[in-house]
């Protein structure tokens, strides 16, 4: 009787210090003396006793720390907090301060960039080919693509904000594309209620059409009003727009880097502003906001033409006359540097 007493006090003592060391002195212990980072992954619903394991599979804990470390997350009460993600942490970091950076969801942060003047399609390449991004859209058409993200209108193009967006691993393809439609939807509209009046332009769609085309036009900020007062005035005086990259935008993949006579004077093509008059049926590409901005506050001149001065910059004229002696000019320019290539 004796016996049995002193082994359950032995036991009680045991599991006392046991505890005590689990509770008090382990999570504050370093769990290595290599101050190296290390990368560890948390995939979606793993169970507390799975994440520990790896911890010791991939050389992190030892096998007997693998019920201590169990025990004290299960002692805070916090399995459910911790957070799934791609994490990097100095393995001699203590057990209480990497729960506390699984629970913030202290984790890997990957970004993706769209880029001012990308296309809808570019875009969507893009996405597919970055690996921290979950793909959910592959393979589907853009009309199932927009109903997914629970739009009214079937055509992307236009749609989505140029940006750098920051995200975990394992973010969707939707995810993202709700996210930059939501902010040019905001920023699109922002820009509307403060517009220029008696300008060209009469809905905010209309804005991104031309912001699109401006987009495409020029690099330069400085010239993005000067190009957008062109095509308005065109517009008002109903003149075609004339803009090149629009032809190559309906072309698609039969554009081989030059746009033909026959380009030029094809009526197939819709969105061929040399045989359309006005705007072409939808934007040509994901505008930035300068290129909006510049369509909603165009330049005042009187400016009806421009043509490429070869480098990056144009030249603007009033007249048609103006105009042919700027083209002749370049064209001039391009014979000569030709030349000096041979």
């Amino acid at each position: 009787m004796v016996r049995l007493k002193y082994l359950v006090i032995s036991f009680l003592v045991l599991s006392l210090l046991a505890s005590t060391y689990m509770l008090m002195v382990y999570p504050k212990k370093s769990l290595s003396n290599n101050p190296s980072s290390i990368y560890f992954q948390i995939p979606e619903g793993a169970t507390v006793k799975f994440i520990v394991k790896q911890l010791q599979a991939n050389g992190i804990i030892h096998s007997y720390e693998i019920p201590l470390f169990y025990g004290y997350i299960r002692s805070k009460g916090l399995q459910r907090k911790i957070q799934a993600g791609e994490y990097v942490f100095p393995l001699n970091i203590t057990p209480a301060q990497l729960l506390q950076k699984w629970v913030k969801g202290d984790v890997i942060i990957h970004s993706f960039t769209i880029t001012e003047g990308m296309t809808f399609a570019q875009m969507l390449r893009a996405m597919q080919f970055h690996p921290a991004i979950k793909k959910t859209l592959w393979g589907q058409s853009e009309e199932q693509i927009m109903k997914s993200l629970g739009e009214n209108i079937f055509i992307a193009e236009g749609l989505f904000f140029p940006d750098t967006y920051h995200f975990k691993a394992n973010t969707t393809d939707k995810t993202l594309l709700l996210r930059a439609r939501k902010i040019m939807s905001i920023k699109l509209m922002d820009a509307w209620q403060n517009r220029d009046l008696n300008i060209a332009i009469k809905t905010p769609y209309e804005a991104l059409i031309l912001a699109s085309i401006v987009e495409k036009e020029t690099g330069r900020d400085e010239e993005r009003e000067k190009i957008s007062g062109v095509f308005q005035r065109r517009l008002q005086k109903n003149m075609r727009l004339q803009a090149d990259p629009t032809i190559v935008y309906g072309l698609k993949e039969a554009y081989n880097g030059k746009i033909t006579k026959a380009h030029l004077q094809s009526s197939d093509n819709p969105y061929n502003t040399y045989r359309h008059a006005g705007l072409p049926p939808s934007p040509i590409a994901l505008p930035g906001l300068r290129s909006i901005e510049a369509v909603l506050h165009p330049d005042k001149s009187e400016a009806l033409y421009f043509v490429a001065k070869g480098d990056g910059t144009h030249i603007f004229s009033n007249t048609l006359s103006e105009h042919n002696q700027a083209v002749a000019l370049y064209l001039q320019r391009m014979s000569n540097h030709e030349s000096l290539q041979r």
